[in-house]
Formats: structure tokens, sequence, C-alpha cells
């Protein structure tokens, strides 16, 4: 496009009512976490506030129970390296999801910080006189826990019950919180790996010490929860939702679907002029402003509507890609999709029930672009599966690539169905894929 054609389309970008509706859906005041950057401490202050059922953001102790719930479950089926003999492993064997969901937990309280001095003090004690259980959690958002730090904590703890007999009746549990949790032992990250790697990795898990590793997905039914107590007018809701939201991947709000649907749309009709805005507002500050003495229209646009630029960044990502899928494919509801920051894991119609998918597709952007997507189909043979299901994903995974054919006895088999593709082309495979694997 020449430089006056390029001036146009941005005018006409200017001049679109999607454009205006997406300013209007911008909730600067609500969002108050989108304006703020978390410290650590900041984040273990709000966790402890989401934990305490006493606090002011109407979920009792349900946000305390989905934790203990979401750990009962990955304890107990799918952390293999924690350690079966360490008092987690024990906590969560005889605290079932079953007994979490029909016990209370009103007498909680919380502790921060707490231990013999500041170097070896876990982010935040959970602690019920009544259930006669003290759970530790240190809380990472955004780095790695440190393997030793997380053996001298629980050796400063196990110091401290020496010296509080009182306590010996009480049950301990230890939990690492990772936001980058689904990315740790991703199937895909692990394929990354050659042998050597793989095993210092799951040698450094939380699981080796004693401490159950686990992410921020539990927060989901959190927010979907909280939404409802905001559409009945529960302010302090909000800060329970957009802490969800910022912590879990969790992408259910209608709100925030119209804004990347919208956003979705403004860059499929003005590509060249989003690149370009995209462009700017990375390369560009008010600094840019105060030394340009030309009025430069689209610089101004990136500075005074930033998180309108967010949403046109977001709009090249897998929750675009998911958005266009859910209206082109209405039969698949909230439950068949799973979206981390790298992956969309989408399950085939009639697949879907249970925990633990047997059949899915996974889409990854591309190895050079974000413009570019690949698909992976993945064939779970899940325990006490039916052989006749069996033999059916076995067939339906061998029409979408005939390499499925020499892995019928692996447990998991995943098989890269393209090259890089653009998202409209990546859109058509991937209905074509959910066709061919639906259930019969």
């Amino acid at each position: 496009m020449t430089e006056k054609e390029l001036d146009w389309q941005f005018n006409l970008f200017a001049a679109d009512e999607n454009l205006l509706t997406l300013c209007e859906l911008q909730r600067i005041g609500d969002e108050v976490l989108d304006v703020i950057n978390l410290s650590e401490n900041q984040h273990s202050d709000i966790l402890a506030w989401l934990l305490d059922p006493r606090e002011g953001h109407g979920q009792g102790d349900n946000i305390l129970r989905d934790l203990l719930v979401a750990a009962s479950v990955q304890a107990n089926q799918h952390d293999r390296w924690l350690d079966a003999n360490s008092e987690t492993a024990m906590f969560f064997r005889e605290w079932t999801p079953a007994k979490i969901r029909t016990s209370g937990f009103g007498s909680v309280f919380y502790a921060r910080e707490f231990g013999h001095n500041r170097s070896q003090r876990v982010d935040l004690y959970i602690i019920d006189p009544q259930n006669k259980f003290i759970i530790l959690i240190e809380n990472k958002s955004g780095i790695s826990h440190n393997h030793k730090q997380l053996s001298e904590y629980k050796n400063s703890f196990e110091n401290i019950l020496k010296e509080n007999r009182h306590l010996a009746s009480y049950q301990f549990a230890y939990i690492a919180l990772d936001k980058n949790f689904s990315e740790f032992f991703s199937p895909e990250e692990m394929e990354k790996l050659d042998s050597e790697k793989r095993e210092r990795k799951i040698s450094q898990t939380p699981g080796k010490v004693g401490w159950l590793h686990i992410g921020y997905d539990w927060l989901k039914s959190s927010a979907t929860r909280a939404l409802e107590h905001v559409s009945r007018g529960n302010a302090a809701a909000q800060l329970v939702v957009s802490y969800c939201k910022r912590q879990s991947d969790w992408h259910n709000d209608p709100e925030e679907k119209r804004c990347v649907e919208l956003a979705a749309l403004l860059t499929e009709r003005y590509p060249e002029t989003v690149r370009e805005l995209i462009n700017i507002s990375k390369t560009c500050s008010p600094a840019t402003w105060f030394s340009d003495a030309n009025y430069n229209f689209k610089l101004i646009f990136t500075l005074q509507n930033k998180y309108v630029m967010r949403w046109l960044e977001e709009a090249k990502g897998l929750n675009a890609f998911r958005i266009t899928l859910e209206k082109r494919l209405p039969n698949l509801s909230q439950i068949n999709y799973e979206t981390t920051r790298n992956y969309l894991h989408v399950c085939p119609e009639g697949w879907e029930d249970g925990s633990d998918w047997p059949l899915y597709l996974t889409i990854a952007f591309g190895e050079k672009s974000n413009q570019e997507f690949r698909v992976w189909v993945t064939r779970h043979i899940l325990p006490g599966m039916h052989s006749d299901e069996f033999e059916e994903i076995h067939k339906k995974t061998i029409a979408c690539s005939p390499e499925f054919a020499s892995q019928k006895e692996r447990v998991t088999s995943e098989i890269q169905i393209n090259g890089d593709l653009k998202k409209d082309a990546a859109i058509r495979l991937t209905i074509f894929l959910l066709d061919k694997l639906r259930k019969n």
C-alpha cells in the first residue's frame, strides 16, 4: 500500500463503529490490577484476602475449597513426582475432593511470612483450628520455585513444630503455587528436552522435597462464581474476577470476550493499520511525542488508547483464535476448550466427559511468527477405557495422520499435522480435524 492509502485506511479504522464500541468497553476503573504491577508480597496479600472466608469478597470459604479440591486432584492423580511418603501426599490422600466439598472451613485464618527469620518465611499459612490442619503456600508469579529454598522453608517450619508441641495433632501440607505451571511440564515443552535435561528438570520439581506443585487454574471456578456476584451488585467481587483473570488465563468474562472479538474484527478489516499502530506503540513513547514537531495522529492514538492497543495485540493471539472457533462451532461448549499463554487445546465433540480428554487438538503459534499457527492431534489412552472407544479413537487419529498407525501401543501419542499456517487456514484445518474426530 502507498503511504496515502495507509493514511486513508487509518481514517476508516478511526471511523469504524467497532472501534468506538471497543473504546467504550474499556473499564479502567474496574480493572485496577491492569494499572498496577503487583510485587510478590502484594500477590500474596491478595491471595490471603481471597482465601479468608470472613473477608468482604462475598465468596465465603468457596475460594479456599476451590484450591483444596484442585490440589487434592493434582496430588492424587497427576503429580507423579510428589514424594508419596510426604506430609502433603498423606494429607491429600485423606482430604479427597468429596471430603473437601462436604466440609466447612469457616474457622480458617491466615498468617503472612511467619517464621524464625526473614530468609526462611513462607509467603502464606492457612490455619484451620477446627479441622486441625495447616497449609503452607509459597507463591511465585512469573519466576520459578527454588528447590533449595523450598527445602529450607520446610525445615524451618518443622523446627517451629518441635517448639510447639500442641500442634502435634495437626495435619500439614505444602503447596508451591506457580503462574507458569501449565508450561512447566507440558508435553510440548518436555518434548523439546533431551533425556538428561528432562531428568534434571524432574529432579528439581517441588514434589521431590514434599511440596505440591500447582498452577492457578483453580481460580477459574472462583472467577465464574464471582462474576455472578458482580452481576448482583457485589463490587468487591470484581477484584476477585480481576485477579483470577490475571493469574489463571480465565476468559469467561462476556465483556472481555467481546473486546477480543471486536479487536479481532478490526485486525481482519485493517491489517496494515493495526500492524503499523502496534509497531508505533512498541517503539514510541510520550518522549517521542515531545520531540516530534509534526502532529502525528497515529502516535497520539496509541498514547491515548493504551488499553485498545492491548486488545489489538491480543487479537493476534490464541484467545482470538479460540473466539473465532467458538463463533463457527456453536455446538462446542466452554468445557471443550483450555487456553494457556502458549497453547490452545480443543476437545472434539463427544470426548469431553471427565477431567482428562482421551483425544484433543493443540494449537500453538508458528515457529517463526505469532501470525501463523501449528496444529497437533493428541491421543491419550485413559485407564479402564473400553476397547470399542480405543478402536474408534485409533481409527479416527489414523484418518488424520497415518503416523498414528505405528503408535497404537503408546499411552500418549502426539502428531503435528501441519507446518506454519496463516490464521484462516489454521482455523479451517482445525474445524476439519474436529469434524473427523467427533465421537460417533
